[in-house]
């Protein structure tokens, strides 16, 4: 991705992306698989498809879990591709705004607000525009999880409600 975005590409390279982790995620999923750690550097690509890699944090509805962990698995059925898109924003406002975590957090959030993205080619912009309110309740919840509570609960429902407010896919 960093090439393609340096060398003028950014537009395609982030449809390809978006396209290719969303179908990837899918597919992974309806097989009963969470992967729970699928950012970049766990992803490969042959240029036309994405594969997920490096497993050690996935759970299976397949595997031989106690009710509570069968209530955990269906909880974050949403985390995977919820976590792709929001790996993706917040890796695009650092390459294009050199923003640390809080301003790509800040810069997502007003994304999520209606602010136009600027310094960014116009179908990055439209990507960040379509997906930063999910990503938004994702930053806080990872804000929230690092810094306040490791206990912080999954925001399964409001991630359905802005899901359903904004016509975003959650699969």
């Amino acid at each position: 991705m960093d090439e393609r975005v340096r060398a003028g590409d950014a537009d395609r390279a982030c449809a390809l992306a978006d396209e290719g982790l969303r179908q990837a995620v899918s597919v992974m999923n309806a097989g009963g698989l969470l992967h729970f750690d699928a950012h970049f550097e766990n992803v490969l690509t042959d240029g036309r498809r994405f594969y997920l890699t490096d497993f050690g944090q996935a759970v299976s509805s397949r595997f031989d879990l106690s009710e509570e962990e069968r209530a955990f698995y269906r909880r974050h059925l949403t985390f995977d591709r919820t976590y792709t898109l929001t790996y993706m924003l917040n890796w695009l406002a650092g390459a294009f705004h050199g923003a640390d975590w809080q301003g790509r957090r800040a810069l997502v959030r007003g994304w999520a607000a209606g602010e136009r993205p600027v310094g960014v080619p116009g179908g990055v912009a439209a990507l960040l525009s379509r997906h930063s309110p999910l990503g938004a309740v994702l930053n806080d919840f990872y804000h929230e999880l690092q810094s306040q509570s490791r206990k912080t609960p999954y925001p399964l429902e409001e991630i359905r409600q802005v899901a359903g407010r904004h016509s975003l896919p959650l699969e």
